[in-house]
């Protein structure tokens, strides 16, 4: 099913909320949705799409994030998903950043080695550390052109989730007409980073994020 990453954006329109969505919505009852198959369609078509729309997900977090004054670039890929090389050249595609995968597969376990050993005196800082225990696999640079697709698919991504909420809760239609002109305006005033420490001297990239947040949730039962 991996195939090859020059294919074309599949074009379906994959809602990633299977387990409710996280940011920027913070919302557990949405749900998740495929939408525009067709008998045309195969497996690895449904499977490109999944791909994507955590991709287009991304995407909408990276778009709030730089309305809010924060740029992250590059990404850094660890864990099961970095293995896919499909994957990680659709993010740098989608996001246009470069994503680098690394050989740490755990970077929760590998930062806390890293503290540890700074603390026990093995390295001097957490940069040493991370020059010892932090190496890149690969690196995957964006393609102009397929970043231009993807964008063109992100556009209407943006509007799935309020399209697809109200069928789910029919309270919903009305807040959702309320928000749906300054969705992205109101997320990005909403989250205030107010502090945000970088240590990229080296392979490592580290980011702690104090923010304050004031998030309007969907609760599961809208029909009070």
């Amino acid at each position: 099913l991996e195939g090859s990453a020059d294919g074309e954006p599949t074009g379906i329109l994959v809602l990633p909320h299977f387990a409710g969505a996280a940011t920027p919505y913070m919302d557990s009852g949405s749900k998740g949705a495929i939408v525009g198959l067709t008998l045309s369609h195969t497996q690895k078509d449904i499977y490109r799409a999944v791909m994507e729309g955590v991709c287009y997900e991304m995407r909408l977090n990276q778009e709030l994030l730089a309305q809010s004054g924060v740029k992250v670039a590059p990404l850094h890929a660890t864990g099961g998903g970095a293995k896919s090389r499909l994957w990680m050249q659709m993010k740098a595609d989608v996001l246009n950043v470069p994503v680098t995968a690394l050989t740490t597969p755990e970077a929760g376990a590998a930062g806390s080695a890293m503290l540890v050993g700074v603390a026990l005196g093995l390295y001097p800082t957490l940069e040493g550390a991370a020059a010892k225990m932090v190496k890149v696999r690969e690196v995957f640079q964006p393609r102009p052109e397929a970043h231009e697709k993807y964008e063109m698919v992100y556009q209407r991504y943006k509007g799935l989730y309020l399209a697809i909420r109200p069928i789910m809760y029919p309270a919903f239609p009305a807040l959702a007409r309320k928000r749906r002109r300054n969705l992205s305006t109101n997320l990005a005033a909403w989250t205030t980073c107010t502090q945000i420490w970088t240590v990229s001297k080296t392979n490592a990239f580290v980011v702690c994020c104090v923010t304050t947040v004031k998030w309007h949730t969907f609760p599961n039962n809208w029909s009070h």
